[in-house]
């Protein structure tokens, strides 16, 4: 009877202490599955889903392997939320950065409306220059004819001048011989 009742014993310790795995193994890997769920869901993208907070009041090893992974999940967020901040002021200075770019395309495209102006402008003042020096070389032109003209005009009355001079002494001279 003695031996019964050691193997009796023998079975129930045995069946206690496969009850009391069994609660030490739920009792962690039940808190482990969760902290990998969180981790593929991180994983998957999704920060909003924070660890289960009855995990990080734990004060053993799972509660720490929480709060050392609350840690990383909070890392994460802050560097995901500077990313999107920093996203966000590139594409500010982006949209800032096209509209100097246009200014300074439609400041181009003026001076360059501008340029052309200066140079149409500036050969219609070369052919109306070139038509007032024509005029001027055609007066001059015209001022040596008249020239010419008065240059001949002078000696036609020199001519005049001697002849009359000629005249007058003949008649002069007649006027004298016909006295005596």
């Amino acid at each position: 009877a003695f031996y019964n009742l050691i193997s009796s014993f023998k079975i129930v310790s045995l069946g206690v202490s496969i009850l009391i795995g069994i609660i030490i193994a739920k009792s962690i890997g039940k808190p482990i599955q969760k902290i990998a769920e969180s981790c593929d869901i991180i994983a998957s993208g999704d920060f909003s889903k924070e660890i289960d907070s009855s995990l990080l009041l734990r004060n053993d090893e799972v509660g720490s392997l929480a709060k050392g992974f609350k840690k990383i999940e909070d890392s994460i967020n802050g560097i995901f939320h500077e990313i999107k901040n920093s996203v966000q002021i590139i594409a500010d200075s982006s949209k800032e950065l096209s509209s100097k770019i246009e200014e300074i395309s439609s400041g181009a495209q003026s001076q360059a409306e501008n340029t052309m102006n200066v140079s149409e402008a500036t050969v219609s003042f070369k052919e109306s220059m070139n038509k007032v020096l024509d005029n001027i070389r055609n007066q001059v032109a015209g001022v040596e004819e008249v020239s010419a003209s008065v240059t001949e005009i002078a000696q036609s009355s020199e001519e005049v001048t001697k002849n009359a001079e000629l005249t007058l002494k003949l008649s002069t001279d007649t006027a004298d011989t016909a006295k005596v």
